[in-house]
């Protein structure tokens, strides 16, 4: 589990939401999702100020704020709110924003021109990351996953991680063997076996910190923001020091892991902006605050 600012769990979180802010535990809904924790909650207008204040000194921000209904008690009635925060752990280290930018559109076009270049033509991603370092106005460096390193297929080294690592046995690797040759190798195998695994009792898997080792594509290292740490570093070197206010341009993506998040204090990065347009599509939302 995700560690809170204050050591606060989400069990400690859903109790202080039903006692400090009397919300019914049926009001509030949260789930675990690439490795940080989404709430939604329903709530009244005239309470929604004091949670959205006690949830970011936890670190959540607030994705999405609706009005569904009107809310009645002794003195007066106001808006009956459904709210939705999502984890940025990191938030406070960097300044983390969804916001609007031209340069989504370039990192869109870098992530099209990865797609047309890729090895295996069969491979299907669901998400491809890329990132941008920017300052003043100019970009720095750019950088998109090499999606040819994710496996789509067994070999003897994944199939060792798996029985010995996380535990899976025989039985569990021919399904997922046999899904993904239903699939035509078209599917990274951390995919599967996360999909595989939802009915297993190793599905805690998920939630351990190499579980993104299983294929060296999905691997912290080759992270869209790692990636471009290491140009970044082979580029420039020390001369990167000499670039003020630089900002770092997410794509396809909602936070930042604890890996990336360290690469990218070490070159000096203060502000992280996430495209607004893709986390409105992603979370089906119908806007971001």
């Amino acid at each position: 589990m995700i560690e809170y600012t204050k050591n606060q769990s989400i069990f400690d979180i859903k109790n202080t939401l039903q006692n400090k802010f009397q919300i019914n535990s049926e009001l509030i809904d949260n789930y675990h999702i690439q490795n940080t924790d989404i709430f939604k909650i329903t709530i009244s207008e005239s309470k929604f100020k004091f949670l959205k204040n006690f949830l970011k000194k936890l670190n959540f921000i607030l994705l999405e704020k609706v009005i569904i209904g009107s809310h009645e008690n002794k003195r007066n009635s106001n808006n009956l709110l459904k709210v939705i925060f999502i984890y940025q752990p990191f938030l406070g280290k960097f300044n983390i924003e969804f916001v609007d930018s031209i340069f989504f559109k370039t990192l869109e076009e870098e992530i099209q021109k990865t797609i047309n270049n890729r090895i295996n033509k069969n491979f299907i991603s669901e998400r491809i990351t890329s990132a941008l370092i920017e300052s003043n106005g100019e970009i720095i460096e750019i950088a998109t996953q090499n999606i040819d390193l994710h496996k789509t297929f067994f070999d003897d080294l994944i199939k060792d991680k798996l029985l010995n690592e996380f535990k899976l046995n025989q039985i569990d690797l021919n399904k997922i063997n046999e899904f993904l040759t239903q699939k035509n190798n078209s599917i990274c195998i951390r995919e599967v076996v996360k999909y595989i695994c939802k009915d297993l009792s190793q599905s805690q898997i998920i939630f351990q910190d190499n579980y993104y080792s299983i294929c060296p594509g999905c691997d912290y290292s080759n992270h869209a923001e790692a990636v471009l740490y290491s140009k970044v570093i082979n580029n420039f070197k020390k001369d990167i020091n000499e670039f003020k206010n630089l900002n770092l341009y997410l794509n396809n993506h909602f936070w930042i892991c604890k890996s990336c998040s360290q690469k990218l204090e070490n070159i000096g990065i203060k502000n992280i902006y996430l495209n607004k347009k893709w986390a409105i599509d992603f979370f089906n939302i119908t806007k971001i605050f």
